[in-house]
């Protein structure tokens, strides 16, 4: 059977991907030993998944000017080989980067169009992708300018319309920082022109009875479960405070020689192992910076690139966590806050959005993120 010009090139493309990805994945963990991700070569057997592969090609091939290739003339397959490693490289070289520190890549959530809530009317357009990019809309803007506890009770203006979603209503005034939104959206779903466009969207997308509903039951159902699971830990370590006698509760209560219970952890074989294994750990460790440094001409070049590699880490970081994440940190720090402790902080957390640390940096006050610390 003979094939057709078509079934040839499309013969020919697969050729090529599959001659090239072994030199891909080869040159993203060099990239990792050259920037420090990686200690040295060894240190991971890394082959790209085929269904990333797959996806990589894909997106490939709906780039630019890419279809214009015709690979099966010589100096166009080579050209069409070069350009897909230049596209490749980089798209691996972050999921080796990802794997490395067991955190995943933030592509941006994929908005979930199946089980969208449909509007009230007589026969409603439905736009299952539209309304699914609307919900992802409102809940990236929440999550960064709207108080937690904003979220929990009714906010009614004039006309009786339940406004909770929007900023500055019938709550802390809040100066929206369009230009530091329209920066982080852009990063991490598809780009918009200005913080302008980006803030009409969402007030379109909050005024929308369905999506609004749909929106709020799922953070009610998110935070109604970290409450109970949280209470539900209170309330046992409770009982089991309440099951010991005077004589054990007062025991709990002394006073403890910290320096004594290090000192014979210490001595113990799973302390002596635990230093070992610190120890060989601080090694490679301070092996692994000398050899970072030594890349650069000066210490202040060096620094440089780490405070940057550490920014980019960080960012990573925060854009992994979930809503559900956020709220499960934020409603368990709510439930074991103690009356007396840092007097104001319990209003703080009430009061901040959950992803509290936008709005100080949009307004230049950068912030330390822990996501284990309370702020």
């Amino acid at each position: 059977m003979r094939l057709t010009q078509e079934e040839k090139i499309q013969r020919k493309t697969k050729e090529v991907f599959a001659d090239e990805w072994d030199g891909i994945d080869t040159v993203a963990v060099n990239l990792a030993v050259l920037t420090g991700v990686l200690s040295d070569r060894s240190a991971l057997d890394w082959t790209t998944p085929p269904e990333s592969r797959c996806r990589i090609e894909q997106k490939f091939l709906r780039q630019p000017g890419v279809t214009a290739y015709n690979v099966l003339i010589p100096s166009q397959s080579r050209a069409f080989a070069r350009k897909f490693r230049e596209f490749a490289g980089p798209e691996v070289f972050e999921m080796v980067r990802a794997h490395v520190f067991n955190v995943p890549k933030y592509m941006g959530r994929k908005p979930r169009v199946k089980h969208l809530p449909k509007a009230q009317g007589k026969r409603p357009a439905r736009l299952p992708k539209r309304e699914a990019e609307n919900l992802e809309l409102i809940s990236f803007v929440v999550e960064r300018i709207i108080p937690f506890g904003q979220l929990l009770d009714k906010r009614l203006d004039k006309h009786d319309r339940d406004v909770r979603l929007l900023p500055g209503h019938r709550g802390p005034k809040v100066a929206v920082p369009r230009q530091a939104l329209k920066k982080e959206w852009n990063r991490t779903h598809h780009r918009v022109k200005s913080g302008d466009v980006l803030m009409t969207k969402f007030h379109r997308a909050a005024r929308k009875p369905h999506l609004c509903r749909e929106f709020l039951q799922q953070v009610g159902s998110e935070i109604g479960e970290a409450w109970a699971q949280q209470e539900a830990a209170l309330a046992e370590l409770r009982g089991c405070f309440a099951r010991l006698s005077d004589a054990e509760r007062a025991k709990l209560a002394a006073p403890i020689d910290a320096e004594a219970v290090i000192r014979k952890w210490e001595a113990s074989p799973e302390g002596k192992a635990s230093r070992e294994k610190l120890e060989t750990l601080r090694k490679k460790s301070q092996d692994l910076r000398r050899r970072q440094r030594a890349r650069f001409s000066s210490d202040e070049e060096y620094q440089e690139w780490k405070a940057k590699r550490d920014a980019e880490r960080e960012e990573e970081w925060r854009a992994s966590l979930t809503r559900r994440d956020l709220i499960q940190k934020r409603v368990r720090w709510l439930v074991w806050q103690l009356p007396d402790e840092a007097p104001g902080e319990e209003w703080q957390l009430w009061q901040s959005p959950l992803r509290d640390w936008f709005l100080p940096e949009a307004r230049g006050e950068p912030t330390r993120f822990h996501f284990w610390s309370r702020t």
